[in-house]
């Protein structure tokens, strides 16, 4: 995919239900704010964060989600508790990298960025999703995830210097920021399923041919 296809692709998909997404969206940030309001944030975040990937991925994949059906599954599988310690160890590997210098903790930001989409999606374990979120990366390109993320992130911060229409267009634009984010992992999956689907149709042709000659 190339670097116009995300935002194209981003617009394209968020435009077919845009208002479901905008109230999901708009429900899960309203789930952030009361749940560190009512000091419970540190418990509950992992949970709500599961529910948001896990809501993203079905639409992305089935063209629609259910909020209820996301939050049912923040609690199954342990995939909460595992959201935990990747959380520490990212912040940590970040923090040391910004005052190590600048850009190392940048880079790793981005590196282990989709670490919480593999442990929520492929119930994989934290060091796990961490790899396989470092192969993502290297994989469609640094410099390609980095300019999607970014430029999205400064368009959003334009508009958060513009009092009232600006702050409205932040809310506006907001689902189009969580499917983009969401984009390269889905991009990912899906061709690395391919990928997958493609050698085992060639393996078992494969194995076809030569049951055929021993046969014969």
């Amino acid at each position: 995919m190339s670097f116009e296809q995300y935002f194209s692709t981003a617009y394209r998909e968020v435009a077919k239900n845009y208002f479901p997404l905008l109230i999901a969206n708009f429900v899960f940030i309203l789930l952030y704010i009361l749940s560190f309001a009512l000091l419970v944030g540190l418990v509950i975040w992992p949970a709500i964060t599961v529910a948001s990937v896990h809501y993203i991925l079905n639409y992305a994949r089935k063209g629609n989600a259910d909020i209820g059906s996301s939050l049912s599954q923040a609690f199954k599988k342990g995939a909460w508790l595992r959201i935990w310690p990747f959380a520490i160890v990212y912040v940590l590997a970040i923090c040391f990298g910004l005052i190590v210098l600048i850009i190392p903790g940048i880079y790793l930001a981005y590196r282990y960025a989709y670490s919480a989409y593999f442990i929520i999606d492929q119930d994989s374990e934290p060091f796990v999703g961490m790899s396989e979120s470092a192969k993502l990366l290297h994989g469609i390109g640094f410099w390609k995830i980095f300019g999607v993320l970014i430029l999205t992130q400064i368009f959003m911060e334009i508009l958060l210097v513009i009092p009232v229409i600006g702050w409205i267009g932040v809310i506006l634009i907001s689902p189009f920021v969580w499917y983009i984010t969401a984009l390269p992992y889905i991009n990912w999956t899906n061709n690395s399923k391919s990928n997958s689907d493609r050698k085992n149709i060639k393996s078992s042709l494969t194995d076809r041919a030569r049951s055929g000659q021993a046969t014969n």
